[in-house]
């Protein structure tokens, strides 16, 4: 009566000692793919340039509404100032006006507030936005001005990121080859590609990021795209 379950369970372990063996004999097949990773790496020049900044005035609480009109006077000299260099007004971009009490150590002090108005130029001029950012013709003035910011872009980066990748696709091709080559195989097509983030790096740089880095402190970049890709072997 016991013979029934002996032999279900005989027949149990023939089938996975059966599997096992396969298994082993599997992993010692050689790979029909293999995989590597490739990168491309290029310098550029940024062609857009932002300067970020504002434009202050701190008045008594009682002056708010004279402190607001020497507000207007500074923005239309920033503005003069940029036609002066030849920049259009759609280069310069506005924030609201904020307004933030000052801390005074002494209460009985009277109150003031800080008047801001935050800008942003932008051209494709970099190098007039950069000696506009540093020139302190406006503070010579009387304008009370802060800088923020000289941020440096690339416009062509989706474009770039295409050919990089080509670029990239090669290079791992020729690590892939190597590693292949060894073992007296060669690589054939490419089955498929897992493609990275983009990188845009100072000049010489290698703090890469795994969301991606973009460096805007610099005119000069290195664009990096790493791609990894898997290829048929022979």
């Amino acid at each position: 009566m016991n013979s029934r379950p002996a032999c279900i369970l005989a027949l149990g372990l023939i089938l996975a000692s059966a599997v096992l063996a396969w298994a082993f004999y599997a992993s010692r097949l050689p790979q029909n793919t293999i995989e590597a990773t490739g990168s491309a790496r290029v310098k550029v020049v940024s062609d857009v340039a932002k300067w970020r900044g504002s434009i202050f005035r701190t008045v008594a609480e009682t002056d708010l509404k004279q402190g607001y009109a020497q507000l207007r006077t500074d923005l239309q000299a920033l503005k003069d100032y940029l036609k002066a260099a030849g920049l259009p007004e759609t280069a310069l971009e506005l924030q609201p006006v904020s307004m933030e009490q000052v801390y005074q150590q002494n209460p009985s002090a009277p109150r003031e507030q800080t008047l801001r108005q935050g800008f942003t130029v932008t051209s494709s001029d970099t190098a007039r936005i950069t000696t506009l950012g540093l020139d302190q013709t406006l503070m010579d003035q009387g304008v009370q001005l802060t800088t923020y910011s000289l941020e440096y872009y690339v416009s062509r980066l989706p474009e770039m990121r295409v050919e990089l990748l080509g670029q990239a696709v090669k290079d791992a091709r020729r690590r892939a080859q190597e590693i292949a080559g060894s073992d007296g195989r060669g690589v054939g097509a490419l089955q498929s590609a897992r493609i990275g983030v983009v990188q845009v790096l100072a000049p010489n740089s290698v703090e890469v990021s795994g969301s991606g880095a973009y460096d805007t402190s610099t005119v000069d970049k290195e664009v990096m795209v790493t791609v990894r890709a898997e290829f048929a072997v022979r």
